[in-house]
């Protein structure tokens, strides 16, 4: 796999060179026009440090594992087809969008309107105006930028939201498609809130399950829906799913560890879902100990992912049928 990504990467730059003398502005608006691709055509568990990406991909049915050296030093925090929406060195906002496959960084404007968590602004695309937009929360307020367009964010309106709707206080930030979710991170909240990027409206969706102790949850991407673990115990989880057009939750099947066998390294005590490979195919667990599990539940299997870190220092995000993560977020 790295042999076949440096390869590709050098006919890239080669022929980005032809186009270095291209204004910035006008070479972004070609490159987030251009189709997006995945960097591996397999679906891919995506981990990143500040230094490396570990690339951990099913193909052919088996886990590979390989890595690469990043450049520029990104930190992860949303991601959408081709794009990266990422914080470079350090920095808190605003963050920038870089494109793998061409290794191209690019700025996006200040935002003055309030302050901004790092991990609260998401990317997404809206598919009838062929167009990628970023969005951000700030208190309880929204703003968007549509990227190649806009030179400063926008102010969503969402006077269409009931008095008692608020944004969590703790958020985990996803992304379905034409769709941006900040969804509670547990156990801050029971509601999640929904900007529809092409239509620009925020909408409100509850729980689907009535409140009744302190219960394990976990949202995920997992493509064209928002997925939701519920835990039963440390083993078995009931996996929902939201069609985010209509903001309805459907039950989609029940996750049933206890009968498996598991590979001797995996500390099952504390484990926790940390997204999927390929939804609802292939789930992944993070285990207190440096390796991850991945559980495909049409095969009934499992496998040990051995990390050169603990997954609980890293904070993971979906890429299509993938994951991205950045170490230590």
């Amino acid at each position: 796999m790295k042999k076949k990504r440096a390869t590709m990467a050098a006919m890239v730059e080669g022929n980005l060179a032809n186009i270095e003398i291209l204004p910035e502005d006008l070479l972004f608006k070609i490159l987030v026009r251009l189709p997006a691709h995945d960097i591996c055509h397999a679906a891919m568990l995506l981990i990143g440090t500040r230094q490396d990406l570990v690339f951990i991909s099913m193909c052919q049915g088996r886990i590979e594992v390989s890595e690469f050296s990043k450049n520029p030093k990104c930190m992860i925090g949303a991601s959408c087809n081709g794009l990266v929406l990422g914080f470079v060195d350090g920095t808190e906002f605003p963050p920038h969008v870089v494109n793998p496959a061409t290794k191209r960084l690019f700025i996006l404007p200040q935002f003055f309107g309030g302050t901004v968590k790092r991990f609260e602004s998401g990317i997404a695309y809206a598919a009838a105006s062929k167009q990628y937009k970023v969005a951000l929360t700030y208190g309880r307020k929204f703003a968007i930028l549509t990227l190649g367009v806009d030179h400063s964010w926008r102010h969503v309106p969402t006077r269409n939201l009931s008095a008692s709707a608020e944004k969590p206080s703790s958020v985990h930030v996803l992304t379905t498609e034409g769709f941006v979710h900040w969804a509670p991170s547990p156990p801050h909240g029971r509601q999640v809130m929904t900007l529809d990027v092409e239509t620009e409206i925020v909408t409100e969706t509850p729980f689907p399950l009535p409140q009744e102790k302190e219960t394990k949850m976990f949202y995920f991407s997992a493509g064209k829906y928002l997925s939701l673990l519920i835990a039963r115990d440390e083993l078995v989880w009931d996996v929902w799913e939201m069609k985010p057009k209509d903001g309805e939750w459907t039950e989609r099947l029940m996750i049933d560890m206890n009968a498996l066998k598991f590979p001797h390294n995996c500390n099952l005590h504390g484990i926790y879902p940390v997204g999927w490979i390929e939804y609802p195919d292939v789930v992944v667990f993070g285990t207190p100990g440096p390796n991850c599990i991945a559980y495909n539940i049409r095969t009934n299997e499992t496998d040990s992912i051995e990390l050169c870190f603990p997954p609980s220092g890293s904070r993971f995000v979906a890429y299509k049928s993938s994951l991205v993560s950045s170490r230590g977020c």
